[in-house]
This record gives C-alpha cells, structure tokens and sequence, in this order.
C-alpha cells in the first residue's frame, strides 16, 4: 500500500458505539422536548381563544411526549374544570402537582375537589395552601365557601 494511504474502517469499533449511541438519544430527546414546548403554547393558546376540545388535543400530545409537564397537566385539569368533568381534573392536577409543587396547582387542586363535591379534600387542600402562605386569597375565598365539615 503507498505511504499516506491507508485502509477505511468499514465497521464501527465497539470503544465508538457507545459515543455514537448517546449522540443520536441526545438529540431525538431534545427533538422530543422541542416537539413538546410546540404542542403546550398551541395547546396554551387554543385555551385563551375557548377552544377547549382542541387546547386538550394539542396538550394531550404534550403529556405524550413529555409525561411529567407540569404545566401541560394543570391546564388539562384547568379545562377539564371548565368543561364540569372534575373526576378527570382531579387526576390530571395530582400529577401537576407531583411533577412541580406549585400554588397555582393546588388552588385548582382544591377548587377541583369542591366542583367533585368532595369538601373535606378540598378543605385539606385549601388549608395546606395557607400554612404555606397565609395571605392567599384564592385559598381563603375557598374555605369561606366551602360547606362546614
């Protein structure tokens, strides 16, 4: 063979698979993040414009591809809220709030669980909110409404 030439490798060497393999995961996840943030403003938007029924299409592919959005599972729980289908707002807020223990959440938590005519979670609800914040109001208007235990 003349100096300077040499022969190309036609199968990849095992020390490169590894390096090759987490390249491609790396980048078919950040397609999927990507992919995902698109679905949850669609989603987002099509909820501010009342377009429920497409808002929940659109942020069901969110939770598709990203499981553990918060985000995405609060205003599922938000709409399915508005839509008087507590039982599935109830579920889709837990996870929200499992994935990323916000007020927001919990408030919509807690309003989900009057809606479900369950007062004593939503009670629960309401009071652990203002043990973490005694000032919430929203937390307060809903005790102040909610039936005596």
């Amino acid at each position: 063979m003349p100096r300077g030439l040499e022969r190309l490798k036609t199968e990849l060497d095992a020390a490169s698979r590894p390096r090759v393999d987490t390249a491609i995961a790396a980048a078919g996840q950040r397609e999927q993040r990507e992919l995902a943030g698109v679905y949850l403003a669609n989603g987002r938007r099509l909820s501010q414009a009342g377009l429920h029924a497409d808002a929940l299409v659109e942020l069901r592919r969110t939770v598709f591809l990203s499981p553990y959005d918060d985000e995405a599972h609060l205003l599922i729980g938000q709409l399915l809220l508005r839509l008087g289908r507590a039982r599935e707002a109830i579920d889709a807020l837990k996870i929200s709030v499992w994935s990323r223990d916000t007020t927001i959440a919990r408030v919509t938590l807690a309003e989900a669980y009057a809606a479900a005519r369950e007062y004593g979670a939503a009670r629960a609800e309401a009071e652990s909110i203002l043990a973490a914040e005694p000032g919430n109001t929203a937390a307060k208007e809903l005790l102040s409404v909610l039936p005596p235990p």
